[in-house]
């Protein structure tokens, strides 16, 4: 299996320098290799030439996409070059960074959803992502809702979504139906 990444990682490397090669002066080039192709179409072995060619591309290939594989990522060069900036900076103190405030999908409660949701619910059918979604950004000022985001959401308070959701005068879209939105809570008695 690591051969078959080899040669796929090291064929897009070879097609990439190829093309590199190519915008170095596309006209020039291009005529040297249609000559070179049709040089070699007429001689008698043009057969094992093709053959040559294709197991040095595979040759090669392996041997670039093996070597990409061993390299250091670049995420531990990144870390590298930190551990040294740091061992320079030793008497400077650094403020953290302020950690981003989560997106509300993080943090809404299933009543606070539900609640949007039966506020959406007509008579019949469901409730449509992007109208979930449009609703939350219309609500929570400040925030943009994605339906990937909305979608999310609904998932972590264990709201079904289904795929075919119709409402009415617009279809079926992907959204949660009526049968999965948790009922308001009932009144407490007094």
């Amino acid at each position: 299996m690591r051969v078959w990444i080899a040669i796929w990682t090291g064929s897009g490397i070879l097609a990439r320098r190829i093309g590199m090669w190519l915008a170095g002066g596309v006209t020039h080039r291009l005529i040297l290799i249609v000559v070179a192709a049709l040089f070699a179409r007429g001689l008698p072995y043009t057969t094992a030439i093709a053959c040559t060619c294709a197991l040095l591309w595979i040759i090669t290939a392996i041997a670039l996409g093996l070597a990409a594989d061993v390299a250091p990522a670049p995420a531990a060069a990144t870390t590298a070059r930190a551990a040294t900036d740091e061992t320079e900076q030793e008497g400077q103190e650094e403020e953290p960074a302020p950690e981003p405030e989560p997106h509300p999908s993080e943090t809404l409660s299933l009543e606070i959803t539900a609640h949007h949701l039966r506020a959406l619910l007509q008579e019949t059918g469901g409730v449509h992502l992007t109208a979930l979604s449009g609703r939350l950004t219309e609500a929570l000022p400040g925030t943009s809702w994605t339906t990937a985001q909305t979608r999310s959401l609904l998932v972590r308070v264990g709201i079904r979504v289904r795929d075919g959701v119709r409402v009415p005068g617009v279809g079926g879209r992907e959204g949660v139906h009526r049968d999965d939105i948790p009922p308001a809570p009932s009144p407490a008695p007094e």
